[in-house]
């Protein structure tokens, strides 16, 4: 089968997928930027060209193309709210 039969135009992209798991889950996540700074906060939703983080009572809106990678923050076993990345 070839790769191109598999994706069809109105599947959600894995992008997409990925960012409403997370969401889904109420994942806190580190967002790095391309210029290199960390953001850390709860991811609250997603768009075609942004992504809302939850810091505490601030919301931030950030802009798809200035992230370089989001991943799942690792809480220490110690913090009774830690959430399972399965």
């Amino acid at each position: 089968m070839d790769h191109q039969d598999v994706i069809t135009d109105n599947t959600d992209s894995l992008q997409d997928i990925v960012l409403n798991q997370m969401i889904a889950q109420q994942m806190q996540v580190a967002i790095y930027l391309i210029n290199g700074i960390k953001l850390e906060g709860l991811l609250k939703s997603a768009d075609k060209h942004t992504v809302q983080l939850e810091r505490g009572t601030e919301h931030q809106t950030v802009f798809k193309h200035s992230i370089s990678t989001i991943s799942p923050l690792v809480i220490s076993a110690s913090n009774s709210s830690a959430k399972s990345l399965s």
